[in-house]
C-alpha cells in the first residue's frame, strides 16, 4: 500500500515520463511511418513476421509458405506473429499501426523503469533520471521503428522484473505464479529466454535457502507455472511435426551463425561464403537434397544434422571460436551499429550499406588479437570515411549517450551489491545471460531487451552519486564549523 500510494503522489513525473517517451519515439518514426519498406528491410525476419500474421488471419495457420507444401513454420515461435495479427486485425493490414502500437508499449516500458527505480529507490529524482534516460534513448525508440519482437519482448521482460520483484518482497509462493506464466510467454515471444528459468531459480534459492520447504513449493510452482504456458506450444509442434521441441531456430544458428562465424574467420571468407560452406558440406554428409534442404529450419530432423555439424566446427576450432564468442560479448556493448542507423536516417538507407554489416565485429577481432592500427584502418575506411560527417556526428552523440548510461550504470551495480545483494545477483544474472548466450552473432540489437536493468542501474548510480556526494558536503561543512568555531574562540592578542 506504501508502494502504491507513493506512485499515486508522482502521477505528474509519470505523465512526463510516459509523454516525453511517445513524443520521442514518434520523431523517430516519422521516416518510417511514411515509407513502411524501411521497417522491414531485405532480411528475413520482419518479412516472415508479416507473412505469419498474414496467414493467421487469412489462412487460419501458422506458415510462411504462399502454396502449399506440406510444411509448417518450425523456427518462429507465435507470440510475436499474434501481435501483430492482433494490430492487423484492428488496422486493416497496415505496418504503420504496428509502429504506432510499439511506440505506445515502449513508452510503458519508460513507465515501468520509471516506477520500478521509484520503488526501489525511493528517490524521485533518481527515478525520473531513470525514466527520461529511457524515454530519450535513441536505440531502444530506433528498435521501435522495425517489424521485430524487440520492443514487445522488452515490455514483457520489465512485467516479468516488476512482478519478480513482488514476490522478492513479499516471499509468498503464490506470486511465482504470475513471474512463471510471463517467462513462458517471453520464451514464446522469443526463444533465447528459454533457459532464463535457471538463473531465476538460482535467485529464488538464494532468497529462500533457510526456508527447504517453501524453497522446494516456489521452485516447483515457478516451474510448473513456466512449463504449462509453453505446453500448448510443445503439443502443436508434435501433432504437426511428429516430435517435441520449442523451435528449430536455436539449431538452425549454431550451424549457420557460429560454426559459420568461426569458418569465416579461419578461412577469411564473408559470412555468405561460410554458410554456403555450411550448406554444402551439411547436404554431402546426410545426403539432402537441394529440395528438401530448401525447407531446413521447417525440418527438426535436418535442422538437428545442422546443429550436429555446427557443433563439430565449434569442437574442432575452440581457440578461435572462444575469441569470437568473447568478441560478440564485447560487440553487444557497441551503442549502435552504423549500418542500422543509416537505414533510419538516410534516404539511401540499406542499399548503401547492405543487409549485414560486420565491421565493428572484425575491429573488435582484430584489436583482441593485437592488431589494433589494422582495426582503426577498418573503423576508418568503412564508417568514418564511407559515411557522411553528419552522420558521423548523429553516431557519435548517441555513443557519448550510452556511454554516460554505462559509467552511472557500473555505480549502480556498486550501490546494489552494498545494499541489496538479492537484486544485485538477479540484475548481474540477467546481463550475462542475454549478453553472453547469444555467443559470436552478438550485437547491438542483443541489448535492447535488457536496456531497461541497464538504465535502472544508472538510476540507482546517479542515487549512489548524489547521496555519496550529499555526505561529503555534510562532512566538509561540520568540519569548516568546527574550524570556525575554533578560529573564533582565539584570545585576541593586541600587537
Amino acid at each position: 500500500m506504501m508502494e502504491s500510494s507513493f506512485l499515486r503522489k508522482n502521477r505528474k513525473a509519470l505523465t512526463t515520463v510516459f509523454f516525453t517517451a511517445l513524443i520521442f519515439r514518434m520523431v523517430f518514426s516519422l521516416p518510417i511511418l511514411f515509407d513502411t519498406e524501411r521497417a522491414i528491410g531485405p532480411g528475413s525476419d520482419a518479412r516472415n513476421y508479416i507473412t505469419l500474421a498474414t496467414h493467421i488471419l487469412s489462412k487460419h495457420e501458422f506458415s510462411v509458405y504462399r502454396e502449399e507444401t506440406g510444411y509448417r513454420e518450425a523456427a518462429r515461435t507465435p507470440v510475436y506473429p499474434l501481435f501483430v495479427a492482433l494490430v492487423y486485425l484492428l488496422s486493416g493490414n497496415r505496418n504503420r499501426f504496428i509502429i504506432l502500437s510499439q511506440c505506445f508499449l515502449d513508452a510503458l516500458t519508460a513507465l515501468l523503469v520509471f516506477s520500478t527505480a521509484i520503488v526501489l529507490l525511493h528517490s524521485i529524482h533518481a527515478a525520473l533520471f531513470a525514466g527520461l534516460l529511457y524515454a530519450m534513448h535513441p536505440h531502444q525508440a530506433l528498435y521501435t521503428t522495425q517489424i521485430l519482437s524487440e520492443t514487445l519482448f522488452t515490455f514483457l521482460i520489465a512485467v516479468f522484473m516488476v512482478f519478480l520483484l513482488v514476490f522478492l518482497t513479499r516471499k509468498r509462493v503464490v506470486f511465482l505464479v504470475v513471474p512463471g506464466i510471463l517467462l513462458g510467454i517471453i520464451t514464446l515471444t522469443r526463444p533465447i529466454a528459454f533457459y532464463f528459468f535457471i538463473p531465476i531459480l538460482f535467485v529464488i534459492f538464494i532468497v529462500l535457502r533457510r526456508k527447504y520447504k517453501i524453497l522446494l513449493q516456489s521452485s516447483l510452482l515457478f516451474l510448473l507455472s513456466f512449463f504449462l504456458t509453453l505446453s500448448p506450444w510443445y503439443v502443436r509442434n508434435y501433432i504437426t511435426f511428429r516430435k517435441v521441441f520449442l523451435t528449430t531456430i536455436g539449431d538452425c544458428n549454431i550451424g549457420y551463425y557460429n560454426a559459420a562465424f568461426v569458418i569465416s574467420f579461419k578461412e577469411k571468407i564473408n559470412l555468405r561464403e561460410a554458410q554456403f560452406v555450411v550448406e554444402r558440406e551439411v547436404k554431402k554428409i546426410y545426403n539432402i537434397s537441394d529440395g528438401d534442404y530448401l525447407y531446413a529450419s521447417d525440418n527438426p530432423v535436418i535442422s538437428k544434422q545442422i546443429a550436429s555439424y555446427g557443433y563439430k566446427i565449434i569442437r574442432e576450432n575452440p581457440g578461435i571460436y572462444t575469441l569470437l564468442h568473447f568478441s560478440g560479448f564485447l560487440h553487444t556493448f557497441l551503442p549502435v551499429e552504423y549500418a542500422f542507423l543509416y537505414k533510419i536516417f538516410s534516404s539511401e538507407g540499406i542499399k548503401k550499406v547492405g543487409e549485414v554489416s560486420s565491421v565493428a565485429k572484425r575491429a573488435l577481432n582484430f584489436s583482441l588479437k593485437g592488431r589494433f592500427i589494422t582495426s582503426f584502418r577498418i573503423i576508418f575506411t568503412e564508417r568514418l570515411k564511407k559515411f557522411p560527417l553528419w552522420f558521423s556526428i548523429i553516431w557519435f552523440s548517441f555513443t557519448l549517450f550510452e556511454l554516460f548510461i554505462y559509467f552511472f550504470a557500473i555505480r549502480g551495480l556498486l550501490f546494489f551489491f552494498k545494499n541489496r545483494k538479492v537484486l544485485f545477483i538477479l540484475y548481474l544474472l540477467t546481463l550475462f545471460y542475454f549478453f553472453i548466450l547469444p555467443g559470436p552473432v552478438n550485437d547491438p540489437r542483443f541489448r535492447v531487451p535488457v536496456e531497461p536493468i541497464i538504465i535502472l542501474l544508472a538510476g540507482a548510480g546517479m542515487h549512489y552519486w548524489k547521496s555519496k556526494r550529499t555526505e561529503k558536503l555534510k562532512v566538509k561543512s561540520k568540519i569548516w564549523k568546527m574550524g570556525k568555531k575554533r578560529f573564533t574562540n582565539l584570545p585576541n592578542y593586541k600587537l
